[in-house]
């Protein structure tokens, strides 16, 4: 473990521990040093301020993870998401504000950051920041309601909503605000194009690798149950079926489900790719290379990587 690395997993624990944030699935001594190589993986490469860039993002990544958990689990997210909403419509007017739970702390200490930031950069970081967290706190709004209301689920809205819970155009955001070179307006759009198609495809990696576990354990829905419901091909209350009834469409009807799905994220894996290579002042290859081991990873297999063509 190198020296930013180590700093970096202090740091973590650190807020955990300052704002009293607790891991409900799994480990936090195994996830940290993966959070860590996934965010330094898919930051953009002109970033300067690798440490800085990094710390905010683990920020990011705890805000998400006390929304999230709380909602999976079962519980009301929604004075997370108002707590997290005065934080962002207050201090970039520069009035107090004193949050009451643990994710409307890390966004505070999140903003404050994205506000002092001074690159050249800054001010279109800045912008797009505000913009983008309140889409996510939308995606989580909406997936509050899907699972309070299983039957409101439908695919389109999970894409147009759900996916904005996994965006990665606020860690570009961040990027934006921790390199000191100066991009273009039309490198940014570029780079934001990407990152959206990044977070779609990630998010429906995400729910193939978690799908076993969210159809048997947790009881939520995600694109491969709401993709099944939507084509006939799963009964409305899947979710609520005994477990040998389970069993028995996992085995039947789930691989065919998988395999959409994951047709759908190496799509938008392509799209990413795509963008990227429209961009000329910056050499996105590292980057494209750490897109495609990020989502083939999850992913092995020549028999499926064949079906897709890059676009």
């Amino acid at each position: 473990m190198d020296r930013v690395t180590e700093h970096l997993f202090a740091f973590l624990k650190d807020c955990m521990a300052n704002y009293h944030i607790e891991v409900k699935r799994g480990d936090i001594n195994f996830l940290a040093p993966q959070i860590i190589t996934y965010y330094r993986a898919l930051t953009i490469p002109v970033v300067t301020d690798m440490r800085g860039n990094l710390e905010q993002k683990i920020l990011y990544s705890l805000w998400g993870l006390c929304v999230d958990d709380c909602i999976d689990g079962g519980g009301d997210g929604q004075h997370l998401l108002m707590d997290t909403l005065g934080v962002i419509s207050q201090l970039p007017l520069g009035k107090e504000v004193t949050p009451q739970t643990p994710a409307g702390l890390v966004m505070r200490e999140l903003v404050e950051r994205i506000l002092s930031a001074k690159t050249c950069n800054a001010d279109v970081g800045r912008e797009f920041f505000f913009l983008d967290v309140l889409d996510q706190v939308k995606g989580f709004a909406y997936e509050q309601i899907i699972h309070k209301r299983k039957e409101m689920a439908a695919l389109f809205e999970f894409e147009e909503h759900s996916a904005m819970t996994k965006d990665h155009r606020i860690c570009l955001d961040i990027d934006l605000c921790t390199t000191e070179k100066a991009l273009s307006f039309f490198t940014i759009k570029k780079f934001r194009e990407s990152f959206k198609f990044l977070g779609l495809a990630l998010t429906y990696q995400g729910d193939v690798v978690t799908f076993e576990s969210e159809f048997f354990e947790e009881k939520g829905l995600n694109s491969v149950s709401i993709l099944g419901i939507e084509n006939s091909l799963l009964p409305p209350n899947v979710l609520d079926l005994e477990s040998s009834q389970k069993r028995t469409i996992f085995k039947k009807v789930i691989p065919y489900l998988l395999d959409e799905i994951r047709m759908r994220s190496m799509r938008y894996r392509d799209l990413t790719i795509k963008q990227l290579k429209e961009i000329e002042e910056v050499d996105t290859s590292s980057l494209e290379r750490a897109i495609i081991h990020v989502i083939d990873h999850e992913f092995p297999g020549a028999g499926l990587e064949r079906k897709v063509t890059m676009v």
